[in-house]
């Protein structure tokens, strides 16, 4: 097994509506996983088990997954902190290999998080388009509190999405909303968790969405205000506003009924890693991103 990348606490870069709270950000897979795709995890009599991790998909320009969740996921950390959130960053630059997918989730659970939000974007058939946010089935693994907070931090973030323009997926899930038994992050969470696939990169449509810089604000603003109203974080998660993006002015916090954007659409368990060391909370950002190609690879169970 290569050397992963370890989890980094980022401490709060402003005070507001997010105070003492804990966020863990996980920006799917890694830029160096495309070197080790193959590598297993170990079970305790020495057999090979569950895919580390996957590479992440690309779109048919080459943009890899893995760079448009770092930069999403890198403006997201930013945002959580100048609302007062502690952030853990599964891995805090872009140029290495894991954490594996279970370990991930484990972060949230070592760390007692308020949420885990993992960032993605599918690699689904080219006719399938449009955005779902996975939350965890009910499990021997999970305590129930989990699995419904899960799914109702899902309910926000996709509302979100479907705010700024998001179209909920038009070939899995239903209306925007998928909930899966197999995904090691969210089986191994046992907090609030969510797995938010941003869009299909095999679709025209959705690559070039995903693959435009200009998109990044809007979804990681969406997605923030998706926590501050998970985590009751205003008096009326309906109608208030808060100050998201820390430049002084409200951001509207959309959810009332009646406001919302009609849609439609069509509608092996890893072994417990060990306890992974998050170190004390710093207030240096992450290094900046550094872009690796990479082969497409998916396995359901180790969605990294």
């Amino acid at each position: 097994m290569p050397p992963r990348a370890q989890p980094g606490a980022l401490a709060p870069t402003g005070s507001g509506v997010l105070d003492g709270r804990l966020i863990v950000v996980d920006p799917g897979h890694n830029g160096r996983n495309f070197e080790h795709v193959d590598v297993r995890r170990p079970t305790i009599d020495g057999s090979e088990g569950p895919l580390c991790n996957t590479a992440g998909a690309s779109t048919a320009g080459g943009v890899e997954e893995v760079d448009i969740v770092w930069e999403i996921g890198s403006k997201l950390t930013s945002l959580l902190r100048r609302q007062g959130a502690t952030v853990v960053v599964t891995h805090v630059d872009n140029d290495g290999f894991g954490p594996c997918a279970d370990e991930r989730g484990t972060i949230a659970k070592y760390v007692n998080a308020d949420a885990f939000v993992s960032l993605h974007a599918d690699g689904a058939a080219a006719g399938s388009s449009g955005f779902h946010i996975i939350h965890p089935a009910p499990s021997p693994r999970l305590q129930p509190t989990s699995v419904t907070s899960s799914a109702r931090l899902a309910v926000f973030v996709r509302d979100e999405l479907v705010v700024i323009g998001g179209r909920p997926a038009d070939y899995v899930g239903d209306e925007g909303l998928h909930e899966r038994d197999d995904l090691a992050n969210l089986n191994t969470a046992d907090r609030p968790a969510v797995l938010a696939e941003l869009g299909n990169l095999r679709n025209g449509l959705d690559a070039d969405l995903l693959s435009a810089t200009s998109s990044y604000e809007p979804i990681a603003r969406a997605v923030a205000r998706a926590v501050v109203r998970f985590l009751g974080a205003v008096p009326d998660p309906n109608r208030l506003s808060a100050d998201i993006d820390g430049d002084g002015q409200t951001d509207l916090l959309i959810g009332a009924p009646d406001w919302m954007v009609p849609t439609t659409t069509t509608t092996s368990a890893p072994l417990p890693p060990p306890e992974p060391t998050v170190p004390a909370p710093t207030t240096q950002p992450p290094p900046s991103p550094t872009s690796s190609s990479s082969s497409s690879t998916t396995s359901p169970a180790a969605t990294g």
